[in-house]
């Protein structure tokens, strides 16, 4: 940073001029998709030349670098061997699905001098949920016998985990004759809510009502992606 009343660019011309050369093996660290343990660690090789070694500050600059913590913030840096310094990134959010952009500064503390810049990069991806048919379970009328949903399955097809923390079945469309009322048909076991689903995991959740005569069964679901309950509702249509 430039002392008030010097020119910007003097200053700048001086610490080119007097400081060492301070080179990284990486200029952006791409810290790829946030997995299931919503956080993420690489490292980066820090190294000086023109000095025999150099006591140097690490430190962050960006909107978002609360996310971002590094394994130390004094280090001395050597002209023989390059200095590891790990760096955690771990998103406030997972639901955001946004680019976060955040930079590594090198700053040497007797004059603050900006000596090399690191990007560090990372997305959050929000999760995806797919509600499927158990291979058992017939949706459509078969000769002789009424539409039947025994059970679902519930599976995490995304790359966080999510919590379920409440279901239930709602069946819409009567079978039967116009005019008749749909009714409510419940889980058919005592489920210990709330259930984590962590990525590529399914549970199957049983209907109370083994054949119900509904064409079209909808599944409430309640669940929690690390940040507020969200309600998702999925439509299960007979075939």
């Amino acid at each position: 940073m430039a002392p008030a009343g010097d020119e910007v660019g003097d200053v700048e011309d001086l610490c080119e001029a007097s400081l060492p050369s301070v080179s990284s093996d990486m200029e952006t660290i791409d810290f790829g998709l946030i997995r299931d343990d919503l956080s993420a660690e690489r490292s980066i090789s820090l190294s000086v030349t023109g000095l025999d070694s150099l006591a140097v500050v690490l430190d962050l600059v960006g909107d978002r670098c609360g996310e971002l913590t590094l394994e130390a913030r004094e280090i001395t840096l050597t002209s023989e061997n390059p200095s590891v310094v790990k760096v955690t990134w771990r998103p406030e959010s997972v639901t955001e699905g946004s680019q976060k952009l955040c930079t590594i500064v090198v700053k040497s503390p007797k004059d603050s001098c900006f000596l090399l810049e690191i990007s560090a990069v990372g997305e959050a991806v929000e999760p995806q949920i797919l509600v499927i048919p158990d291979t058992g379970v017939t949706f459509g009328p078969q000769e002789g016998s009424n539409p039947s949903l025994r059970q679902i399955v519930i599976q995490n097809n995304g790359v966080v985990p999510f919590s379920l923390v409440e279901v239930s079945f709602i069946s819409v469309e009567p079978w039967g004759e116009p005019g008749e009322e749909s009714s409510q048909f419940y889980v058919a076991e005592e489920l210990e809510l709330p259930i984590v689903f962590p990525p590529a995991w399914g549970q199957a959740i049983k209907n109370e009502s083994p054949a119900p005569l509904e064409r079209v069964a909808r599944l409430s679901l309640r669940t929690d992606y690390g940040t507020e309950p969200i309600l998702v509702e999925v439509s299960v249509v007979a075939r």
